[in-house]
């Protein structure tokens, strides 16, 4: 029954794994679009790098996040971080 329950928990933890990482793939698509679209529609250079640089920070972080995911410094308590940081960050 152990066994069972070990393998129970590592489809668990690797379903876990893949919806993080499709979630940060998602985030970054949307950053993207996002990134796009201040570029096309501002009307001040200043606005548009600062606006750039912005998203462009909130992409590397999503980036360094999926990078971690999965690896071996992978923690529990990562993705609470890194949502922690975003909600700071705004």
């Amino acid at each position: 029954m152990m066994d069972r329950d070990s393998e129970v928990r590592a489809a668990l933890t690797a379903a876990q794994r893949a919806g993080m990482k499709l979630a940060l793939k998602c985030r970054t698509a949307a950053l993207g679009v996002i990134g796009l679209w201040f570029v096309a529609t501002s009307s001040s250079a200043i606005v548009t790098v600062y606006a750039a640089g912005l998203i462009g920070s909130f992409i590397a972080l999503g980036l360094v996040h999926h990078r971690l995911v999965g690896s071996r410094w992978d923690r529990w308590w990562l993705k609470y971080a890194f949502f922690a940081i975003d909600v700071l960050a705004l």
